[in-house]
């Protein structure tokens, strides 16, 4: 006898059961594969349906297909029989994709008058304006799907020809740019001063916001592939009004970047920070110095460990401490050389080597500094009338007490 488990919390079975058992993680279906069980199910029962009805059920069920069948049991008895985008919409308060794409191509025609008309029509729904400013976003994607990458996608959505017919009419960086916007539109719709105001707003943006003909139709070549500017509109010299809602255009540059460690990238500001001296060929207070490169982890400590010394007019020699050659031979050691050649010039060579004797090092100061101040800091407590009743109180030894100076 086989027994045939199943679960969606698996943490909550007792382990003594779990390991006993063995696991099968079933993964999520796409939407595309549960429009398509959904469609069979409808088929063998003889339903009639609209596709864009079932689009929504299996979205809305997102990848689960117990829950995309519950959810065709409600459609089936609120839609009597017949599902239809209408209904299906309204039983799941949805926004239907007609109406998203209406509110596209006012904005494409620049029609602010049609613009206004589509938005009355979804606050008289009572719709919920972040969930309108999402299926906003879904649509982009669908219509950059299609301008990217048309005929791609057999039975995805974005081969229908509204989207097809929206991608030939927008630019790839206009698309961008009205994504980006509805981002930041419904990412700040909780400080606006009410959920429709936000809304609006970010259509008036998206309608004020545009890109000119010739940035439009430019090739991106070279370091634009990363970084593409979003200029304004002609139309600012014109109409004053648009010019100051186009001045704040950092939020809306559409941007992309190589992402680095934040080590890394914090030492690569401070090699780039880091001008050649003057004097090439004069070697600085080491002490000083070390601060100046920005190090840090390993390099940083290799750096501590060590001393500088002038091997000649155009040659620098770091001798590092006996007990610290550990940190020789590693990508630290790559690195303070990198830093240091920065500073010295490229004329300079730089030799990173172990010392054969004992030397005076940054942190050996710093030790001894510390050392120091601790000392004075016990004696200052010794002179204190008051530290010393408190001690007396509380039979507290201040030679023996654990004391950490301040900084």
């Amino acid at each position: 006898m086989k027994f045939l488990l199943a679960t969606t919390d698996p943490q909550k079975l007792p382990v003594t059961v779990l390991s006993r058992c063995l696991q099968f993680n079933l993964k999520a279906l796409s939407s595309a594969q549960l429009e398509k069980h959904l469609a069979n199910v409808l088929a063998s029962e003889e339903i009639e349906y609209e596709q864009q009805a079932v689009t929504y059920l299996a979205q809305a069920a997102q990848g689960s297909a117990r829950d995309a069948l519950s959810l065709l049991d409600q459609a089936i008895a609120h839609c009597g029989g017949k599902l239809s985008e209408t209904e299906v919409a309204a039983m799941m308060n949805l926004v239907r994709s007609s109406q998203v794409l209406g509110l596209i191509h006012a904005l494409l025609a620049r029609d602010a008058s049609a613009l206004m008309d589509e938005m009355q029509a979804l606050h008289d729904m009572g719709v919920d304006y972040g969930a309108v400013l999402s299926r906003l976003e879904s649509e982009l994607h669908q219509i950059a799907l299609a301008k990217q990458f048309p005929g791609a996608y057999e039975t995805n959505v974005c081969q229908d020809a509204d989207y097809a017919a929206l991608a030939s009419l927008m630019s790839a960086e206009q698309i961008q740019l009205y994504y980006q916007m509805a981002l930041v539109g419904k990412r700040d719709l909780p400080w606006a001063p009410d959920p429709r105001c936000g809304f609006e707003m970010t259509l008036i943006r998206m309608l004020s916001f545009t890109l000119d003909e010739a940035e439009q139709h430019r090739p991106i070549t070279g370091s634009d592939e990363f970084n593409q500017d979003i200029t304004p509109s002609a139309e600012s010299s014109t109409h004053p009004e648009r010019a100051s809602l186009q001045e704040p255009r950092a939020d809306y540059e559409v941007s992309a970047s190589i992402s680095q460690p934040a080590e890394a990238q914090a030492e690569r500001q401070a090699i780039n920070s880091v001008k050649p001296s003057a004097g090439a060929a004069k070697v600085e207070d080491w002490n000083q110095l070390v601060p100046q490169l920005r190090l840090t982890g390993l390099a940083e400590q290799l750096a501590l460990h060590s001393s500088l010394e002038k091997g000649g007019e155009d040659h620098w020699i770091v001798r590092v401490d006996p007990a610290q050659t550990s940190l020789l031979g590693s990508q630290s050691e790559s690195r303070l050389r990198e830093r240091l050649q920065a500073e010295a010039g490229q004329g300079v060579r730089i030799s990173i080597e172990a010392s054969a004797d004992p030397i005076e090092t940054p942190f050996k100061r710093q030790q001894r500094d510390a050392s120091a101040k601790l000392e004075q800091v016990k004696q200052d407590l010794k002179k204190d009338p008051m530290m010393n009743d408190i001690a007396d109180t509380f039979g507290v030894d201040l030679e023996k007490a654990i004391i950490q100076p301040r900084d």
